[in-house]
């Protein structure tokens, strides 16, 4: 192709004749015009004044990095040719299948989490205390306790303001203790020790106190026939319990008193207390069973009297009594005063028969009383004394069956008329002799009925007008109506 094109001397002044060969290759076309393209810019760049005159002015076209244009030279050149290019055979493109991936869900398994674990702190052992802490007047027999719920006590004191110590029990699990012994009026007491928690061991301090009641006064009492009861406490058949309150109890407050009274026998037997009166001492209270004892019985008497309100202007009683008694063999004692006999039996049978003379029949204030009574005082010598009869007299072995003044008793001066006529002022005479085996015989209880057949409408029983003891006269139903709890 270089033979068949004519060259200037001037690279990029090159001129093609209108004989010459066009070359149809576009890449052909393609090269000449880069490289004429290329030649002319050369000359542009040396000589700016030999620019063609019909060239068209523009910008420089662009390049890369390197220095390539990014764009051919334009189609207004007119140096160029204007045939169109050839046409091209569009390339087929075969689309390209494509599988889909199958994928396969991946199973997850969730993680559990476990939140941090903090530890609580450790609880301590609860105290509870009975009566509540602060209380104020407690009454002393009031059953003080404290306990540990959730730990165990390890030591424990309840003291009085003078820093004794309260006696008590602890139980089996060390979770509860309880006081053993009755507390004192009007006094301040003071819980201290130490606890143990079943949570990690925690270590308490016990603290706490409260107060005890403060009676405006307090009132004594005793069993009757205590001091009068001898032989180790051997009684009677018949014999009653007998307290006497150096006080007085107000009616409201009779049942409560009675609910601290308690008599426990072995054998059982039924029995109750009655209200007998007041005397010059205070109230009276009896307890006897329905029937005579039996033989044998032991008997054990509380009387629970120490914290026991007597009424509602601060009365208290004093103290707690209690007292042991056996009954002894059966002994019964009848009098006839119309046949002027006493006779004493054993267990049904016989063992003794004395001549008597009972209260002058004639003269109705010296007769004896009829009715059940019971041998309740003992004397060697006894005076007799009576200014209504004007007379005073020592008389021997004297055994006492009334507080109005009814003996069995030895009266020597009598005894020509005893088992013959009623001369005395009241007592049963027997002489000496009698009167001392009677005395010898007798136990503090036992039954002495007396009776007279040809009693007129007039005859004195005995009764509460007689003296002290007279529970023997009422039947069960009258008697039981005498309790405050019935």
């Amino acid at each position: 192709m270089s033979d068949r094109v004519m060259s200037s001397n001037r690279v990029g002044n090159v001129t093609l004749r209108r004989n010459g060969w066009i070359v149809a290759a576009p890449v052909l076309v393609a090269a000449l015009v880069a490289g004429c393209s290329a030649a002319s810019q050369a000359q542009t760049n040396s000589h700016p004044s030999s620019t063609p005159a019909n060239a068209t002015a523009g910008t420089s076209p662009a390049r890369t990095s390197d220095g390539v244009p990014t764009t051919a030279a334009s189609a207004t050149d007119p140096t160029l040719s204007t045939s169109p290019p050839p046409p091209t055979t569009p390339t087929k493109t075969t689309p390209v299948k494509t599988t889909p991936v199958k994928t396969t869900p991946v199973k997850t398994t969730p993680v559990k989490t476990t939140p941090a674990k903090t530890t609580p702190p450790p609880k301590r052992a609860t105290i509870m205390t009975d009566p509540r802490n602060g209380a104020s007047d407690v009454n002393p027999m009031h059953t003080i306790s404290l306990r540990a719920a959730g730990g165990t006590i390890t030591s424990i004191a309840l003291t009085n303001p003078s820093g004794k110590r309260v006696t008590g029990t602890m139980s089996a699990q060390h979770t509860k203790w309880t006081a053993s012994e009755p507390l004192g009026y009007d006094k301040t007491y003071t819980w201290s020790g130490i606890t143990i928690s079943s949570d990690r061991g925690v270590r308490s301090t016990i603290t706490g106190h409260f107060a005890t009641v403060a009676p405006a006064d307090t009132v004594g009492a005793e069993f009757f026939n205590e001091q009068s009861v001898k032989d180790e406490g051997i009684v009677g058949i018949g014999t009653p319990i007998v307290l006497q309150i150096y006080g007085t109890v107000a009616s409201a407050y009779r049942a409560d008193v009675e609910k601290h009274l308690r008599v426990v026998s072995y054998p059982p037997q039924q029995g109750s207390w009655a209200w007998e009166g007041t005397n010059d001492h205070g109230d009276v209270l009896h307890y006897r069973t329905k029937h005579y004892w039996k033989p044998g019985t032991r008997i054990t008497i509380n009387a629970q009297l120490y914290g026991v309100p007597y009424d509602g202007n601060g009365a208290y009683g004093a103290e707690s009594l209690s007292w042991h008694l056996k009954i002894g063999r059966e002994q019964t004692t009848y009098g006839n005063i119309a046949t002027h006999r006493i006779r004493v039996t054993q267990h049904s049978k016989a063992l003794a028969n004395f001549p008597t003379s009972f209260g002058m029949d004639s003269v109705p204030a010296r007769r004896t009383p009829v009715g059940n009574y019971v041998t309740m005082g003992k004397y060697l010598k006894y005076e007799m004394r009576s200014q209504r009869w004007h007379y005073d007299e020592w008389v021997p072995w004297a055994t006492r069956i009334s507080n109005n003044g009814v003996f069995l008793h030895g009266m020597p001066s009598t005894v020509d008329v005893q088992g013959i006529k009623n001369v005395s002022h009241g007592c049963a005479n027997l002489s000496p002799e009698a009167a001392h085996w009677f005395y010898d015989h007798s136990l503090w209880g036992d039954p002495v009925i007396i009776s007279n057949p040809k009693a007129d409408s007039h005859w004195p029983p005995n009764g509460p007008e007689q003296g002290d003891i007279w529970d023997w006269t009422l039947s069960w139903t009258h008697w039981q109506a005498l309790s405050a709890r019935h």
